[in-house]
């Protein structure tokens, strides 16, 4: 399963209340939640961070995240280099963010 964000009022909804009913949908389904930290709720690649006016989005890195592509002159196969670059190139494209975040905000 992949990722849902419920955005939801604290004060009329109780996620622990959410979380258990997901849980009884099937035996072999967990989910779990994770609530955000100073206003702040990181995905795997991207970061939602809750301002006054709305929502904020930027590309988030693990503090594991390396920056590193297959090298050029690597022995792995041509169509495996581009598929490399074509993925980063996908992942800036489709998150809505500045044109600024999308060059600076390596963690």
């Amino acid at each position: 399963m992949d990722d849902i964000l419920i955005i939801f009022d604290p004060n009329h909804t109780d996620i622990q209340e959410i979380l258990n009913d997901f849980n009884s949908l099937h035996p072999r389904l967990r989910f779990t939640a994770e609530t955000e930290d100073d206003c702040t709720l990181n995905y795997p690649d991207l970061s939602k961070r809750r301002t006054p006016t709305g929502l904020r989005t930027a590309i988030s890195r693990k503090p594991t995240f390396t920056d590193t592509i297959i090298p050029f002159t690597s022995n792995h196969p041509i169509q495996h280099k581009y598929a490399n670059v074509r993925y980063m190139y996908s992942k800036t494209d489709s998150i809505p963010i500045t044109y600024s975040k999308k060059n600076i905000n390596k963690n």
